[in-house]
């Protein structure tokens, strides 16, 4: 497509690049969390989660990785509007995790008392650092260590 048809269509580059990272936020959404639903909320749904989400990163959509990782860290030190974006498709996944580690220890899955800020970042963490891993490095090893800091992150005491 051309500059101008582009132009047209969207608008303003600000435009288009809101309207890719919610197409990529939809796609991520189908292949990682809808299939997990069908697992009781909890620490099953979790794990599922989890799984999906590794698997994503292991086998993107996209040549490059994950775009909404890529876009955490071309944006999330500027001000505007794609940045506002970028948080709000970060903020949706985030809830999505910390309803499913609430659930678990609501139903006794997870002790009384079990971190659930602090799981929540390492499960996103892991995620960051399987997509740079990835990425930079082709280390496909860093899948098995994905997986290990989640469920370490799940066996807190």
């Amino acid at each position: 497509m051309s500059k101008s048809g582009v132009h047209k269509h969207f608008g303003a580059k600000e435009t288009l690049q809101i309207s890719t990272l919610d197409k990529a936020f939809v796609d991520f959404w189908h292949r990682v969390v809808e299939p997990a639903l069908a697992e009781p909320p909890g620490l099953r749904r979790l794990r599922a989660v989890c799984a999906n989400s590794v698997g994503y990163l292991e086998e993107p959509l996209l040549p490059g990785g994950c775009l909404m990782t890529a876009a955490l860290t071309e944006y999330d030190g500027r001000p505007g509007r794609v940045r506002d974006a970028v948080a709000e498709v970060w903020s949706r996944w985030r809830e999505q995790l910390r309803a499913d580690l609430t659930a678990a220890v609501d139903n006794g899955e997870l002790p009384a008392g079990f971190d659930i800020d602090q799981a929540l970042f390492e499960i996103v963490a892991a995620g960051l650092a399987l997509n740079a891993a990835m990425q930079l490095q082709h280390d496909r090893a860093a899948v098995g260590r994905a997986d290990r800091a989640i469920e370490r992150a799940l066996s807190q005491s």
